[in-house]
Parts: structure tokens; sequence; C-alpha cells
């Protein structure tokens, strides 16, 4: 089995695919430790100061892998192609702001990734990337680790039937609190 999990940085990623890969007997990968360790990159990207993932050569590797994996990225068009299952966890924007806050990212690459959150973009790029079917939301906002894994067990066991539709765009609005994350 494929396992991809994907979010915003600062939704629980990592924390999560480690505990879902250990409970189901699964190998665990970082997909930027990878491609770091076999430099797959394509190049420099100035304005946001990291590389450029080669999403193409770590999708084609990780669909070859043999065995059950778990995969840890915010870029979901790098995870495997034949996942049979894609998780996009989700944050709160304000809650997902301080968590970066507290990491040490700067308040411009911080604000950068809750835009993102508001806009869906894993949301969409997992979309764009792999069937319907295989895409599941979970807001991990007020939730523990273990409840996160408990509810993808659930799903991969056909437990849960009905999707989750997160909109933060919509609850932002209804909080008065676009222009914080959006300046006029």
């Amino acid at each position: 089995m494929k396992i991809l999990i994907s979010g915003t940085p600062g939704t629980g990623k990592t924390s999560t695919a480690k505990l879902l890969a250990k409970k189901i007997n699964a190998k665990y990968i970082d997909l930027n430790k990878l491609a770091e360790r076999n430099k797959w990159f394509i190049g420099w990207d100035n304005e946001r100061k990291v590389k450029i993932m080669d999403t193409e050569k770590v999708s084609t590797f990780l669909s070859e892998i043999k065995g059950d994996i778990v995969v840890d990225t915010h870029i979901p068009s790098a995870g495997p192609p034949n996942a049979d299952y894609v998780f996009i966890l989700r944050i709160h924007p304000e809650t997902l702001l301080e968590r970066l806050k507290n990491k040490g990212y700067r308040e411009e690459k911080a604000l950068e990734n809750a835009q993102a959150e508001i806009l869906d973009v894993c949301l969409i790029e997992a979309l764009e990337n792999f069937r319907g079917e295989l895409v599941w939301e979970i807001n991990a906002s007020k939730v523990k680790t273990e409840e996160i894994v408990s509810t993808m067990l659930k799903i991969m066991n056909g437990e849960v039937k009905e999707r989750e539709r997160i909109d933060w765009l919509s609850l932002i609005c209804e909080e008065g609190s676009l222009e914080k994350f959006f300046k006029p």
C-alpha cells in the first residue's frame, strides 16, 4: 500500500506520517530528505530561497518501491502516482500562522503558507494529480496526532464514507479576519 500525507508546512504531516507508518508496519519516507540525499533538484527559487525538487524523478522512484510506504511531503505532485490513499492535513490559518512563527519561520514565509492553506493549494494540487476518490481532507486543527491516525485507519478500513470539506476562505471571511492574511 502506498499512502501520501500532504499539507501546508506546519499541519502535522511528519508526526502523523511516522505514527501511521508504525501502526501499519510501513516504511516512512520524508520526501524532502529523500530528494536531498539523492540531489533530485532542477533549480533554485530565488524569491523563496529554496531548491526546486525534480518531482518527476521523485515520483518515478516512489512508484517503483515494493512494499508499504507512507510518504510525507508538502508537494502532492511529487508523491507516488500509484498511491492508494492521499491524505491532506488541514489546519485553521490562525493556528497555522502561530505554529509557523513558533517554529521560527519569517513573518513573510509564515503568512505565505497561511495564504496557501486558505486557498487550498495542497488540496488542489492533490486533486490535479490523483483521482478524487483517493483524496481525503482531514481537519487537524484541534485534534491529537493519534486521533488523526485513527481517522485515517477508519477511512482505509472503509468505516468512513462521507468526506470532510474544509473551506477556510469562507470561514475567515465569516470571522472577519480576511485582511489579516490578504492585505488590500
